[in-house]
């Protein structure tokens, strides 16, 4: 009964949307290669991460909450996919990657759409849990179809225009040959004159834009491995948020925070700088140079995917060892 009842529960929309980012974060460090890491090495990263993503982020079955209505999500294309990662290698590895990371970006894009029509309007729970199953059914992130873009679309258009005036190959007179020739210096000065026409253009909006004042740029909230962190959030508040989920037991979720309070506290210093596309890797190639901060920050990522994209359950020694860690990687930092 105890075990129905843990199957059954269902899970706050929100949750469900942060463990979508997560899972693309998790990805994504797939394609990260260190010079340092091993192919063994690289392999158990591979293991760890898949095996991580069906465990804890997105089980095959999962129940969703949202409006105060509860609705079924079927992972399981996801738990197949995965279990193809492990058995491929190279460029079949990469694509398969891909082909995950599309589909999940498909259906993180409907999901931050549903929330902000929710926000905007008032929607009763059948429509609700109308629009939230519409949106785990749709074709369009359980099938990667990339579209041409409106610009290829329209360069494509412009290219076929201009070849139907060309005149195809055939034998020609020489009468003809001069008159042809005569049409093809037409067209090259008029596509001159509309890339001069254009090139000034453009000169004159930067020559007027410096004569304005500047507005300030108004600082928007960044995103840091997923975690969406507002303009006014330092890394003192983060870790502070760290310690409460230490105090109330969430030791996992207590060393991820804590690690991305490192990386603002470092990104605070210009030691490196932050990015939404960035991963843990990225920002550790960064450091790479600063010994000894380099080693303790190497030693602080393999902390943190160890718990957090692997299976090993953290305790209590190793929160207080993360913190320690912490601690002294700030010193070395100066």
């Amino acid at each position: 009964m105890f075990c129905l009842t843990v199957t059954n529960q269902a899970m706050p929309f929100a949750e469900y949307h942060s463990r979508i980012k997560e899972t693309l974060v998790a990805l994504d460090t797939l394609n990260q290669f260190d010079e340092s890491e091993t192919f063994l090495d690289y392999e158990l990263r591979v293991a760890r991460t898949t095996q991580g993503i069906q465990l804890n982020s997105l089980p095959e079955h999962s129940r969703i909450e949202f409006n105060e209505v509860s609705i079924d999500a079927d992972n399981s294309w996801l738990h197949e996919e995965l279990g193809q990662v492990g058995k491929t290698t190279g460029t079949a590895r990469t694509e398969l990657i891909a082909r995950i990371t599309e589909r999940l970006r498909a259906l993180e894009e409907r999901l931050d759409e549903l929330e902000q029509s929710v926000v905007a309007t008032t929607s009763t729970k059948d429509a609700a849990k109308g629009r939230l199953a519409a949106i785990l059914a749709r074709p369009d992130y359980a099938t990667s179809v990339q579209q041409e873009s409106a610009f290829a679309r329209l360069w494509k258009r412009f290219w076929e225009w201009f070849l139907k005036l060309l005149p195809r190959p055939k034998p020609l007179a020489a009468g003809h040959s001069n008159f042809w020739g005569l049409i093809a210096q037409i067209l090259i000065i008029a596509l001159a004159a509309v890339v001069v026409v254009y090139a000034v253009r453009i000169l004159m909006v930067r020559v007027l834009r410096k004569g304005r004042p500047r507005r300030k740029a108004k600082i928007g909230p960044r995103i840091v491995l997923g975690e969406r962190l507002e303009p006014e959030q330092s890394a003192s508040d983060l870790f502070s948020e760290a310690e409460t989920l230490a105090r109330n037991g969430e030791l996992r979720a207590a060393i991820r925070k804590a690690y991305i309070a490192l990386l603002v506290e470092l990104g605070e210093r210009k030691v490196i700088s932050l990015a939404q596309h960035k991963t843990n890797l990225d920002y550790l190639r960064a450091v790479r140079e600063k010994q000894p901060l380099a080693e303790n920050m190497r030693r602080m990522t393999d902390h943190f995917e160890r718990h957090w994209y692997g299976l090993t359950v953290a305790t209590e020694g190793d929160w207080q060892a993360f913190q320690d860690r912490y601690k002294e990687t700030l010193l070395r930092a100066r």
